[in-house]
Protein backbone atom coordinates (compact mmCIF):
# COMPACT_ATOMS: atom_id res chain seq x y z
CA UNK A 1 0.00 0.00 0.00
CA UNK A 2 0.82 3.91 -0.99
CA UNK A 3 -0.50 7.03 0.24
CA UNK A 4 -2.33 7.70 -2.71
CA UNK A 5 -6.04 8.73 -2.52
CA UNK A 6 -6.69 8.11 -5.97
CA UNK A 7 -5.56 4.47 -5.78
CA UNK A 8 -5.40 3.29 -2.10
CA UNK A 9 -7.90 2.63 -0.12
CA UNK A 10 -7.39 5.17 2.74
CA UNK A 11 -10.90 6.39 3.70
CA UNK A 12 -13.13 4.12 5.95
CA UNK A 13 -16.28 4.05 5.63
CA UNK A 14 -19.43 1.81 6.91
CA UNK A 15 -21.34 0.73 4.33
CA UNK A 16 -23.90 -1.71 4.00
CA UNK A 17 -23.10 -3.07 7.59
CA UNK A 18 -19.57 -3.17 7.49
CA UNK A 19 -16.31 -0.71 7.70
CA UNK A 20 -14.47 -0.91 4.62
CA UNK A 21 -11.45 1.67 3.43
CA UNK A 22 -12.17 3.50 0.04
CA UNK A 23 -9.98 4.98 -2.12
CA UNK A 24 -11.14 8.77 -2.97
CA UNK A 25 -13.00 7.80 -6.27
CA UNK A 26 -14.71 5.21 -4.40
CA UNK A 27 -15.91 7.28 -1.53
CA UNK A 28 -17.34 9.66 -4.68
CA UNK A 29 -19.24 6.79 -6.31
CA UNK A 30 -20.44 5.15 -3.04
CA UNK A 31 -22.04 8.69 -2.02
CA UNK A 32 -23.48 8.78 -5.36
CA UNK A 33 -25.01 5.41 -4.89
CA UNK A 34 -26.14 6.56 -1.15
CA UNK A 35 -23.71 3.53 0.44
CA UNK A 36 -22.07 5.39 2.91
CA UNK A 37 -23.60 5.15 6.05
CA UNK A 38 -21.00 6.76 7.98
CA UNK A 39 -17.43 7.74 8.21
CA UNK A 40 -16.03 5.91 11.64
CA UNK A 41 -12.84 8.39 11.91
CA UNK A 42 -15.21 11.91 11.29
CA UNK A 43 -15.36 13.91 14.49
CA UNK A 44 -18.71 16.34 14.54
CA UNK A 45 -16.61 19.51 14.04
CA UNK A 46 -15.27 18.32 10.57
CA UNK A 47 -18.33 16.92 9.16
CA UNK A 48 -19.10 19.77 7.20
CA UNK A 49 -16.02 21.21 5.91
CA UNK A 50 -15.31 17.10 5.12
CA UNK A 51 -18.69 17.39 2.96
CA UNK A 52 -18.32 20.52 1.84
CA UNK A 53 -14.60 19.59 0.45
CA UNK A 54 -16.22 16.61 -1.25
CA UNK A 55 -18.58 18.40 -3.01
CA UNK A 56 -16.27 21.10 -4.17
CA UNK A 57 -13.78 18.28 -5.47
CA UNK A 58 -16.66 16.48 -6.97
CA UNK A 59 -18.49 19.88 -8.79
CA UNK A 60 -15.17 21.31 -10.29
CA UNK A 61 -14.09 17.52 -11.28
CA UNK A 62 -17.29 17.25 -13.49
CA UNK A 63 -17.15 20.71 -14.44
CA UNK A 64 -13.87 20.09 -16.53
CA UNK A 65 -14.51 16.71 -17.71
CA UNK A 66 -17.77 18.41 -19.10
CA UNK A 67 -20.06 15.68 -17.21
CA UNK A 68 -23.61 16.48 -15.83
CA UNK A 69 -24.27 13.37 -13.89
CA UNK A 70 -22.70 12.07 -10.34
CA UNK A 71 -23.40 8.04 -10.90
CA UNK A 72 -20.22 7.37 -12.30
CA UNK A 73 -17.74 4.65 -11.54
CA UNK A 74 -14.90 4.70 -9.77
CA UNK A 75 -12.46 4.61 -12.65
CA UNK A 76 -14.61 8.01 -14.51
CA UNK A 77 -14.41 9.67 -10.70
CA UNK A 78 -10.41 8.92 -10.94
CA UNK A 79 -9.98 10.02 -14.61
CA UNK A 80 -11.97 13.35 -13.88
CA UNK A 81 -9.71 13.94 -10.64
CA UNK A 82 -6.79 13.79 -12.51
CA UNK A 83 -7.95 16.22 -14.95
CA UNK A 84 -8.14 18.51 -12.28
CA UNK A 85 -4.08 18.21 -12.17
CA UNK A 86 -2.28 17.73 -15.70
CA UNK A 87 1.15 17.14 -15.86
CA UNK A 88 1.93 14.77 -12.71
CA UNK A 89 2.03 11.09 -14.09
CA UNK A 90 2.88 9.83 -10.67
CA UNK A 91 -0.27 11.57 -9.31
CA UNK A 92 2.13 13.96 -6.71
CA UNK A 93 -0.92 16.29 -6.27
CA UNK A 94 -3.02 12.85 -4.37
CA UNK A 95 -0.60 11.61 -2.37
CA UNK A 96 0.38 12.20 1.52
CA UNK A 97 4.40 12.06 1.04
CA UNK A 98 5.77 13.33 -1.75
CA UNK A 99 10.27 13.81 -1.37
CA UNK A 100 10.35 16.14 -4.25
CA UNK A 101 9.75 19.14 -2.85
CA UNK A 102 9.63 21.09 -6.11
CA UNK A 103 6.44 19.42 -6.58
CA UNK A 104 2.59 19.84 -4.61
CA UNK A 105 1.56 16.83 -2.21
CA UNK A 106 -2.31 15.96 -1.15
CA UNK A 107 -3.31 19.70 -0.03
CA UNK A 108 0.91 20.94 0.31
CA UNK A 109 2.10 23.31 -1.74
CA UNK A 110 5.54 22.92 -3.44
CA UNK A 111 8.61 24.51 -1.45
CA UNK A 112 10.35 26.63 -3.87
CA UNK A 113 13.05 26.41 -0.99
CA UNK A 114 14.19 22.87 -1.91
CA UNK A 115 14.92 22.73 1.82
CA UNK A 116 12.87 22.06 5.41
CA UNK A 117 15.14 23.46 7.55
CA UNK A 118 13.27 26.53 8.08
CA UNK A 119 9.50 24.62 8.76
CA UNK A 120 10.03 24.76 12.39
CA UNK A 121 6.57 25.97 12.85
CA UNK A 122 3.64 24.07 15.24
CA UNK A 123 6.02 25.31 18.36
CA UNK A 124 4.87 22.50 21.35
CA UNK A 125 2.66 20.40 19.15
CA UNK A 126 3.15 16.68 18.47
CA UNK A 127 4.52 16.88 14.74
CA UNK A 128 4.49 13.25 14.52
CA UNK A 129 0.74 13.19 15.14
CA UNK A 130 -1.75 14.02 12.91
CA UNK A 131 -4.39 15.28 15.76
CA UNK A 132 -2.22 18.42 16.25
CA UNK A 133 -3.59 19.47 13.20
CA UNK A 134 -6.79 20.14 14.84
CA UNK A 135 -6.57 20.79 17.49
CA UNK A 136 -9.54 22.81 19.27
CA UNK A 137 -8.59 25.33 21.72
CA UNK A 138 -10.22 23.92 25.00
CA UNK A 139 -9.26 22.94 28.28
CA UNK A 140 -6.08 20.43 28.62
CA UNK A 141 -9.22 18.16 30.25
CA UNK A 142 -11.24 18.00 27.43
CA UNK A 143 -12.56 14.97 26.11
CA UNK A 144 -11.53 16.15 22.50
CA UNK A 145 -7.80 16.22 23.76
CA UNK A 146 -8.11 12.68 24.65
CA UNK A 147 -9.29 11.20 21.24
CA UNK A 148 -7.28 7.90 20.40
CA UNK A 149 -4.29 9.00 17.95
CA UNK A 150 -3.58 5.85 15.93
CA UNK A 151 -0.36 6.82 14.86
CA UNK A 152 0.31 5.93 11.23
CA UNK A 153 -3.57 5.61 10.30
CA UNK A 154 -3.11 7.22 7.25
CA UNK A 155 -6.75 8.41 7.56
CA UNK A 156 -6.07 10.67 10.16
CA UNK A 157 -3.42 12.84 8.12
CA UNK A 158 -6.12 13.18 5.18
CA UNK A 159 -8.71 14.63 8.04
CA UNK A 160 -5.90 16.84 9.77
CA UNK A 161 -4.73 18.20 6.33
CA UNK A 162 -8.38 19.21 4.64
CA UNK A 163 -9.22 20.79 8.29
CA UNK A 164 -6.39 22.89 8.65
CA UNK A 165 -6.51 24.15 4.95
CA UNK A 166 -9.70 24.65 4.61
CA UNK A 167 -11.23 25.30 7.64
CA UNK A 168 -8.18 27.42 10.13
CA UNK A 169 -8.41 30.28 12.36
CA UNK A 170 -5.66 32.80 12.34
CA UNK A 171 -2.96 31.57 15.46
CA UNK A 172 -0.66 34.00 15.65
CA UNK A 173 0.61 36.38 12.91
CA UNK A 174 2.45 33.96 10.40
CA UNK A 175 -0.07 31.16 10.94
CA UNK A 176 -3.44 32.86 8.98
CA UNK A 177 -7.06 31.22 8.54
CA UNK A 178 -8.95 30.74 5.37
CA UNK A 179 -10.84 33.80 3.72
CA UNK A 180 -14.52 31.78 3.67
CA UNK A 181 -15.05 33.15 7.10
CA UNK A 182 -15.52 36.83 8.92
CA UNK A 183 -12.20 37.26 10.83
CA UNK A 184 -9.12 34.97 11.98
CA UNK A 185 -11.27 34.85 15.17
CA UNK A 186 -14.60 32.90 13.45
CA UNK A 187 -15.13 29.87 11.46
CA UNK A 188 -16.58 28.73 8.07
CA UNK A 189 -20.35 27.76 8.44
CA UNK A 190 -22.25 25.53 6.77
CA UNK A 191 -26.08 26.30 6.29
CA UNK A 192 -28.25 23.97 3.44
CA UNK A 193 -31.65 23.04 2.81
CA UNK A 194 -31.77 18.66 2.76
CA UNK A 195 -33.64 16.19 2.30
CA UNK A 196 -31.78 13.24 4.39
CA UNK A 197 -29.56 12.43 7.27
CA UNK A 198 -27.70 10.29 5.16
CA UNK A 199 -24.16 11.70 3.71
CA UNK A 200 -25.29 10.37 0.55
CA UNK A 201 -28.22 12.28 -0.25
CA UNK A 202 -26.88 15.04 0.76
CA UNK A 203 -24.03 15.15 -1.25
CA UNK A 204 -25.69 14.64 -4.09
CA UNK A 205 -28.63 17.32 -3.82
CA UNK A 206 -25.67 19.94 -3.48
CA UNK A 207 -23.47 18.56 -6.05
CA UNK A 208 -26.52 18.76 -8.66
CA UNK A 209 -27.56 22.12 -7.16
CA UNK A 210 -24.03 23.60 -7.76
CA UNK A 211 -23.54 22.46 -10.71
CA UNK A 212 -27.26 23.55 -11.99
CA UNK A 213 -26.67 27.03 -10.41
CA UNK A 214 -22.59 27.42 -11.46
CA UNK A 215 -22.91 30.69 -13.54
CA UNK A 216 -24.64 32.15 -10.26
CA UNK A 217 -21.51 31.20 -8.27
CA UNK A 218 -19.01 33.97 -10.60
CA UNK A 219 -19.95 37.00 -8.96
CA UNK A 220 -19.03 39.53 -11.21
CA UNK A 221 -16.45 41.96 -10.49
CA UNK A 222 -15.22 39.31 -8.01
CA UNK A 223 -14.43 36.23 -9.68
CA UNK A 224 -13.25 35.09 -13.32
CA UNK A 225 -15.93 34.95 -16.02
CA UNK A 226 -14.84 31.59 -16.51
CA UNK A 227 -11.55 28.99 -15.65
CA UNK A 228 -10.07 30.33 -12.12
CA UNK A 229 -7.56 28.70 -9.98
CA UNK A 230 -9.07 25.46 -8.43
CA UNK A 231 -6.93 23.47 -6.12
CA UNK A 232 -4.82 26.03 -4.18
CA UNK A 233 -2.04 23.60 -3.37
CA UNK A 234 -0.86 22.83 -6.82
CA UNK A 235 1.02 26.14 -6.84
CA UNK A 236 4.06 27.42 -5.45
CA UNK A 237 4.10 29.94 -2.65
CA UNK A 238 7.07 31.15 -0.32
CA UNK A 239 4.98 33.05 1.69
CA UNK A 240 5.76 36.24 1.04
CA UNK A 241 4.09 39.09 1.74
CA UNK A 242 3.04 39.66 -1.77
CA UNK A 243 1.80 36.32 -2.75
CA UNK A 244 -2.20 36.22 -1.07
CA UNK A 245 -4.42 35.66 -4.45
CA UNK A 246 -6.60 37.82 -5.66
CA UNK A 247 -10.22 36.74 -6.05
CA UNK A 248 -10.39 37.49 -9.31
CA UNK A 249 -8.00 34.43 -10.19
CA UNK A 250 -9.27 32.01 -8.56
CA UNK A 251 -12.19 29.71 -9.52
CA UNK A 252 -15.36 30.40 -6.83
CA UNK A 253 -15.34 26.22 -5.92
CA UNK A 254 -11.61 26.69 -5.41
CA UNK A 255 -10.23 24.40 -2.11
CA UNK A 256 -8.19 26.73 -0.11
CA UNK A 257 -4.37 25.74 1.65
CA UNK A 258 -3.98 28.31 4.27
CA UNK A 259 -0.98 27.36 5.61
CA UNK A 260 2.63 25.97 4.31
CA UNK A 261 2.60 22.00 5.44
CA UNK A 262 4.92 19.28 4.32
CA UNK A 263 4.60 15.68 5.39
CA UNK A 264 8.02 13.93 5.66
CA UNK A 265 8.03 10.01 5.74
CA UNK A 266 10.28 9.23 8.74
CA UNK A 267 12.91 6.32 9.09
CA UNK A 268 10.27 4.10 11.22
CA UNK A 269 7.59 4.71 8.34
CA UNK A 270 5.73 7.10 10.27
CA UNK A 271 4.68 10.70 9.19
CA UNK A 272 6.25 13.81 10.37
CA UNK A 273 4.67 17.16 9.72
CA UNK A 274 6.63 20.44 9.19
CA UNK A 275 4.70 23.54 9.02
CA UNK A 276 6.16 27.46 8.19
CA UNK A 277 4.44 30.57 8.91
CA UNK A 278 3.37 33.27 6.36
CA UNK A 279 4.01 36.86 5.78
CA UNK A 280 0.39 37.29 4.23
CA UNK A 281 -2.87 35.75 3.81
CA UNK A 282 -2.56 32.63 1.27
CA UNK A 283 -5.71 34.49 -0.32
CA UNK A 284 -6.35 38.48 -0.14
CA UNK A 285 -9.91 38.55 0.71
CA UNK A 286 -10.47 40.36 3.90
CA UNK A 287 -12.57 43.54 3.01
CA UNK A 288 -14.73 41.08 1.98
CA UNK A 289 -15.47 39.53 5.55
CA UNK A 290 -15.64 36.24 4.94
CA UNK A 291 -18.52 37.18 2.29
CA UNK A 292 -17.06 35.61 -0.58
CA UNK A 293 -19.69 34.00 -1.96
CA UNK A 294 -19.42 30.58 -0.35
CA UNK A 295 -22.82 28.44 -1.06
CA UNK A 296 -23.06 27.46 2.43
CA UNK A 297 -22.49 30.71 3.94
CA UNK A 298 -25.41 33.69 4.16
CA UNK A 299 -24.14 37.11 3.89
CA UNK A 300 -24.94 39.13 7.68
CA UNK A 301 -25.96 42.34 6.48
CA UNK A 302 -26.51 43.68 10.16
CA UNK A 303 -23.37 45.95 9.95
CA UNK A 304 -22.71 48.72 7.05
CA UNK A 305 -20.17 45.79 5.35
CA UNK A 306 -21.71 42.71 4.45
CA UNK A 307 -20.01 40.01 6.61
CA UNK A 308 -20.02 35.93 6.61
CA UNK A 309 -22.70 34.70 9.24
CA UNK A 310 -20.89 33.65 12.74
CA UNK A 311 -23.56 33.31 14.70
CA UNK A 312 -25.03 30.20 17.15
CA UNK A 313 -28.25 28.97 15.03
CA UNK A 314 -30.80 29.69 18.12
CA UNK A 315 -34.24 31.03 17.04
CA UNK A 316 -33.46 34.70 18.05
CA UNK A 317 -30.49 33.98 14.50
CA UNK A 318 -31.78 31.30 12.67
CA UNK A 319 -35.34 32.51 11.98
CA UNK A 320 -34.02 35.87 10.70
CA UNK A 321 -31.23 33.51 8.43
CA UNK A 322 -34.32 31.95 7.06
CA UNK A 323 -36.62 34.58 6.46
CA UNK A 324 -35.69 38.22 6.99
CA UNK A 325 -34.00 39.23 3.84
CA UNK A 326 -32.97 42.95 5.36
CA UNK A 327 -30.85 40.85 7.67
CA UNK A 328 -29.56 38.14 5.54
CA UNK A 329 -28.82 37.27 1.79
CA UNK A 330 -29.60 33.04 1.83
CA UNK A 331 -26.63 30.69 0.71
CA UNK A 332 -27.28 29.33 -2.36
CA UNK A 333 -27.51 25.88 -0.95
CA UNK A 334 -30.02 27.21 1.64
CA UNK A 335 -33.02 27.68 -0.54
CA UNK A 336 -35.56 26.04 -2.21
CA UNK A 337 -35.89 25.13 -5.52
CA UNK A 338 -38.97 24.16 -7.60
CA UNK A 339 -38.36 21.16 -9.12
CA UNK A 340 -37.74 19.96 -5.43
CA UNK A 341 -39.89 18.03 -2.92
CA UNK A 342 -41.94 19.51 -0.45
CA UNK A 343 -41.47 16.31 1.64
CA UNK A 344 -39.15 15.81 4.22
CA UNK A 345 -37.58 19.13 3.57
CA UNK A 346 -34.94 20.36 6.95
CA UNK A 347 -32.55 23.69 6.99
CA UNK A 348 -29.27 22.28 8.41
CA UNK A 349 -27.04 24.33 10.31
CA UNK A 350 -23.51 23.78 11.24
CA UNK A 351 -21.22 25.99 13.11
CA UNK A 352 -18.17 25.82 15.07
CA UNK A 353 -17.87 28.68 17.24
CA UNK A 354 -14.33 30.24 17.74
CA UNK A 355 -13.02 32.91 20.06
CA UNK A 356 -9.63 34.84 20.10
CA UNK A 357 -8.00 31.90 22.68
CA UNK A 358 -10.73 29.51 22.80
CA UNK A 359 -13.70 27.90 21.48
CA UNK A 360 -17.12 28.70 22.02
CA UNK A 361 -18.92 24.48 20.85
CA UNK A 362 -20.01 23.25 18.25
CA UNK A 363 -23.24 23.73 17.27
CA UNK A 364 -25.62 21.60 14.98
CA UNK A 365 -28.98 21.86 14.13
CA UNK A 366 -32.02 20.43 11.96
CA UNK A 367 -34.82 22.64 11.46
CA UNK A 368 -37.90 20.76 10.18
CA UNK A 369 -39.96 22.05 7.64
CA UNK A 370 -43.37 21.02 6.40
CA UNK A 371 -44.40 20.42 3.37
CA UNK A 372 -46.96 23.01 4.26
CA UNK A 373 -44.64 25.49 4.53
CA UNK A 374 -41.91 25.16 2.54
CA UNK A 375 -43.17 27.84 0.28
CA UNK A 376 -42.38 30.07 3.09
CA UNK A 377 -38.90 29.44 2.47
CA UNK A 378 -38.60 31.00 -1.16
CA UNK A 379 -41.92 32.95 -2.53
CA UNK A 380 -43.43 34.13 1.08
CA UNK A 381 -40.68 34.99 3.01
CA UNK A 382 -41.86 38.31 4.10
CA UNK A 383 -44.92 37.01 5.43
CA UNK A 384 -42.86 34.59 7.58
CA UNK A 385 -40.43 37.22 8.44
CA UNK A 386 -43.02 39.26 9.91
CA UNK A 387 -44.06 36.73 12.02
CA UNK A 388 -41.21 35.02 13.48
CA UNK A 389 -39.36 38.34 14.43
CA UNK A 390 -43.40 39.07 16.18
CA UNK A 391 -42.42 35.74 17.75
CA UNK A 392 -39.38 36.00 18.71
CA UNK A 393 -40.18 39.83 20.54
CA UNK A 394 -42.66 37.71 22.32
CA UNK A 395 -40.38 35.65 23.52
CA UNK A 396 -38.15 38.53 24.48
CA UNK A 397 -40.95 39.99 26.60
CA UNK A 398 -42.08 36.63 28.52
CA UNK A 399 -38.66 36.33 29.53
CA UNK A 400 -37.37 39.40 30.41
CA UNK A 401 -40.80 41.89 31.32
CA UNK A 402 -42.89 38.68 32.59
CA UNK A 403 -41.09 35.85 34.24
CA UNK A 404 -37.50 37.30 35.48
CA UNK A 405 -39.16 40.13 37.36
CA UNK A 406 -41.74 37.89 39.69
CA UNK A 407 -39.10 35.69 40.19
CA UNK A 408 -36.94 38.72 41.27
CA UNK A 409 -40.26 39.85 43.63
CA UNK A 410 -40.11 36.68 44.70
CA UNK A 411 -36.85 36.48 46.14
CA UNK A 412 -36.93 39.67 47.25
CA UNK A 413 -39.82 39.49 49.67
CA UNK A 414 -38.58 41.99 52.15
CA UNK A 415 -38.58 44.86 49.35
CA UNK A 416 -40.78 47.36 48.70
CA UNK A 417 -39.48 47.90 45.15
CA UNK A 418 -37.54 45.37 43.25
CA UNK A 419 -33.81 45.92 42.88
CA UNK A 420 -33.36 44.41 39.46
CA UNK A 421 -28.41 44.59 40.17
CA UNK A 422 -28.43 43.06 43.23
CA UNK A 423 -26.09 40.01 42.38
CA UNK A 424 -27.50 36.95 44.30
CA UNK A 425 -31.34 37.29 42.99
CA UNK A 426 -30.52 38.85 39.46
CA UNK A 427 -28.13 35.38 38.98
CA UNK A 428 -30.71 32.83 40.33
CA UNK A 429 -33.33 34.35 38.32
CA UNK A 430 -31.12 34.94 35.08
CA UNK A 431 -30.46 31.01 35.59
CA UNK A 432 -34.20 30.69 35.71
CA UNK A 433 -34.74 32.43 32.60
CA UNK A 434 -32.31 30.81 30.53
CA UNK A 435 -34.26 27.27 31.18
CA UNK A 436 -37.10 29.46 29.72
CA UNK A 437 -35.22 30.59 26.54
CA UNK A 438 -33.93 26.76 26.02
CA UNK A 439 -37.69 25.60 26.35
CA UNK A 440 -38.64 28.40 24.00
CA UNK A 441 -35.54 27.76 21.18
CA UNK A 442 -36.71 23.91 21.01
CA UNK A 443 -40.36 25.05 20.63
CA UNK A 444 -40.09 28.04 18.47
CA UNK A 445 -39.95 26.52 14.96
CA UNK A 446 -42.20 23.99 15.57
CA UNK A 447 -45.00 26.70 16.28
CA UNK A 448 -43.71 28.98 13.61
CA UNK A 449 -45.09 26.46 11.87
CA UNK A 450 -48.32 26.26 13.10
CA UNK A 451 -48.56 30.10 12.82
CA UNK A 452 -47.69 29.89 9.34
CA UNK A 453 -50.07 27.45 8.33
CA UNK A 454 -52.75 29.24 10.39
CA UNK A 455 -51.86 32.80 7.89
CA UNK A 456 -51.63 30.75 4.96
CA UNK A 457 -55.69 29.06 5.61
CA UNK A 458 -56.99 33.10 5.29
CA UNK A 459 -57.48 33.27 9.00
CA UNK A 460 -57.17 36.14 10.99
CA UNK A 461 -53.75 35.09 11.92
CA UNK A 462 -51.13 38.18 11.32
CA UNK A 463 -51.60 37.76 15.57
CA UNK A 464 -49.51 34.27 16.49
CA UNK A 465 -52.19 33.23 19.46
CA UNK A 466 -50.54 29.96 19.33
CA UNK A 467 -47.48 31.57 20.29
CA UNK A 468 -48.59 33.66 23.01
CA UNK A 469 -50.65 30.28 24.22
CA UNK A 470 -47.39 28.29 24.44
CA UNK A 471 -46.06 31.19 26.23
CA UNK A 472 -48.22 32.29 29.11
CA UNK A 473 -48.11 28.14 30.08
CA UNK A 474 -44.04 27.97 29.59
CA UNK A 475 -43.77 31.03 32.26
CA UNK A 476 -46.59 30.08 34.52
CA UNK A 477 -44.43 26.46 34.83
CA UNK A 478 -41.17 28.20 35.36
CA UNK A 479 -42.80 30.43 37.43
CA UNK A 480 -43.93 26.99 39.32
CA UNK A 481 -40.31 25.17 39.55
CA UNK A 482 -38.82 28.46 40.18
CA UNK A 483 -41.05 29.23 43.23
CA UNK A 484 -40.87 25.22 45.29
CA UNK A 485 -36.93 25.44 44.64
CA UNK A 486 -36.22 28.65 46.88
CA UNK A 487 -35.40 27.90 50.62
CA UNK A 488 -37.93 30.94 51.54
CA UNK A 489 -38.35 31.32 55.47
CA UNK A 490 -42.02 29.46 56.36
CA UNK A 491 -43.42 33.33 57.95
CA UNK A 492 -42.75 34.76 54.08
CA UNK A 493 -43.32 31.81 51.84
CA UNK A 494 -47.23 32.73 50.69
CA UNK A 495 -47.28 36.15 51.14
CA UNK A 496 -44.21 36.41 48.73
CA UNK A 497 -45.21 33.58 46.27
CA UNK A 498 -48.83 35.22 46.50
CA UNK A 499 -47.34 38.73 45.75
CA UNK A 500 -45.01 37.59 42.89
CA UNK A 501 -47.98 35.31 41.01
CA UNK A 502 -49.81 38.89 40.81
CA UNK A 503 -46.84 40.90 39.26
CA UNK A 504 -46.72 37.72 36.92
CA UNK A 505 -50.30 37.87 36.02
CA UNK A 506 -50.26 41.13 35.37
CA UNK A 507 -46.67 41.20 33.29
CA UNK A 508 -49.16 38.21 31.26
CA UNK A 509 -51.75 40.31 30.65
CA UNK A 510 -50.31 43.31 29.66
CA UNK A 511 -47.24 41.33 27.31
CA UNK A 512 -48.70 38.12 26.24
CA UNK A 513 -52.17 38.01 26.55
CA UNK A 514 -54.29 37.32 23.56
CA UNK A 515 -55.29 40.56 22.02
CA UNK A 516 -59.00 40.71 21.56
Amino acid sequence: MTDNLLLDPLIRVRRNGTTQALSLPEVLAALAADEVDDFPALRPHQRHPWHAFLCQLAVMAAEEGGEDRLDLSPGRWRELLRRLTPGFPEDEPWRLCVADLSRPAFLQPPVPEGTLNDFTGMGKLDKTSALSLDVLVCANAHGEKAKTDIRGHLEQWIFGLFIVQTFSGQLGAPNYGIARQNGGFAARPGVSLTFSSRFGPRWRRDCSVLLAEKERLRIPQVYPPAGGERLLWLLRWTGGKNESLPLSRLHPLCIETARRLRLVRMANGRLRCHAKGTAARRIAAEAYRGAVGDPWIPTDLTDKTPKALNRKPHYTTAHAVLFDRKLYTPALLQEYRPDEPKEGAAVLFRIFQRTQGGSDGYHERAIPVPATCVGFLSTRTEDAAQTARNMAELARAARNRVLKPALLQLMQAGREQIEFQQPETNDWASRLARKLDKDIDASFFPILWTCLERLDADEEAEDPVPWREYLIEAVRRHFAAGAEGLPLHSGLRYRARATAENMLEGAIRKHLSIQE
